[in-house]
């Protein structure tokens, strides 16, 4: 396939160049980073409440008293994630929260009542930043014995880049959070989605360096399956990392893997790059 004989995938490519030229900022696709449990605030204070009965415990105006009816409140659980160009960490780029207040009896041993919200965010203007969903994948509590409540959240932040054609990138995250009876907490995060349990799952490879997405909508095609790592470290290196980016090398290292592609692939590509 010689540049003369196709002419759109070169047009595409000059366009990467001129965006690379234009960029003021590193963009790396294969160096997304994770905090987990991210700047997360000090637990909550526990303070003395009033006893008013509730559907989980029958307190009495004597545990009242003696300040064995407790609440906590403000529990905040972050996971946090960054672009970064190698070991620098240039900007924060999302993060997913979620928050708890509970009140407890030391008593009975009884969790009263929990109030909880989660939140996911976009905090870089770098490209297109939204968040996609964010939704609660757990939320159970064993109440055979001393209370303990497990909670937890998934979200997916979309991060997109458009240079001649639209680069996407899904970050799926899962907060976990435990809080007990006696107002201890256990908070973990991760990245992929919530069934894993912090395992490697199929959500997981989607924030990995081998998940690249090219186009919109339903012309859109993950191309990541046909590439090497090798290839997009490369193509980062050559396009995309201001270092080290040139137009002469972004369109050779380009267009090579551009060929790599399966014919039908390159087809479909073609079609999605604006005139």
């Amino acid at each position: 396939m010689s540049d003369r004989n196709n002419p759109r995938p070169l047009t595409w490519l000059r366009r990467i160049g001129t965006a690379v030229a234009l960029t003021a900022m590193t963009v790396v696709f294969g160096a997304w980073g994770v905090v987990d449990c991210a700047d997360n605030a000090a637990a909550p204070s526990a303070v003395n409440e009033g006893c008013t009965a509730s559907s989980s415990d029958i307190c009495t105006a004597g545990q009242s008293a003696a300040g064995q009816i407790k609440a906590k409140h403000g529990l905040t659980n972050r996971m946090l994630w960054k672009w970064a160009n190698g070991t620098v960490v240039a900007f924060d780029v999302a993060d997913h929260r979620a928050f708890f207040s509970w009140d407890y009896n030391l008593a009975t041993h009884n969790i009263r009542w929990i109030d909880k919200s989660g939140q996911g965010r976009c905090l870089a203007p770098i490209g297109n930043c939204s968040i996609e969903y964010g939704v609660w994948r757990t939320e159970v509590c064993d109440r055979s014995g001393a209370d303990t409540c497990l909670f937890r959240r998934e979200a997916d932040a979309k991060v997109s880049f458009t240079y001649g054609v639209a680069f996407n990138r899904h970050l799926l995250s899962c907060v976990g959070t435990r809080i007990n009876w006696d107002g201890s907490h256990v908070r973990n995060t991760w990245a992929g989605d919530c069934s894993g349990a912090g395992a490697a799952t199929a959500a997981t490879a989607k924030v990995g360096a081998g998940e690249l997405t090219i186009g919109r909508g339903k012309s859109a095609v993950s191309v990541g399956r046909y590439l090497a790592h090798g290839q997009l470290e490369r193509l980062d290196r050559a396009c995309l990392v201001i270092a080290s980016a040139t137009r002469r090398k972004c369109r050779r290292v380009a267009l090579g893997i551009y060929r790599s592609l399966p014919d039908q692939v390159q087809r479909k590509l073609a079609r999605t790059v604006p005139r």
